[in-house]
C-alpha cells in the first residue's frame, strides 16, 4: 500500500493563519506545490522530515490522505 497526500481544499485559505513548526512548515510547502497527490515517503524526503509532521498535519483536517495498492500506483 501507497499512502498519498494532498492538502485539503481549504488548506491553503487557512495557511496565513496557522502557526506552524520549521517541518510541518516545509511539508505544507512541498505540498503546495504538488499538482498530483505525493506518496508519503516522498513528502517526507523532501521535507527531510519524519511522519510526525505529516501527522500532525493530517489532525486538524489540514492535509488530506488516500491509501493505494502500490501496483495501482504510478507517478505522473
Amino acid at each position: 500500500m501507497v499512502t498519498l497526500l494532498q492538502l485539503s481544499a481549504t488548506a491553503r485559505q487557512q495557511r496565513p493563519g496557522l502557526e506552524l513548526t520549521d517541518k510541518q512548515a516545509a511539508v505544507f510547502d512541498f505540498l503546495s506545490l504538488a499538482t498530483a497527490p505525493v506518496p508519503m515517503d516522498e513528502v517526507t524526503k523532501a521535507s527531510k522530515c519524519g511522519p510526525a509532521p505529516v501527522n500532525a498535519l493530517r489532525q486538524p483536517g489540514l492535509i488530506d490522505s488516500v491509501q493505494v495498492r502500490a501496483g495501482n500506483f504510478s507517478r505522473p
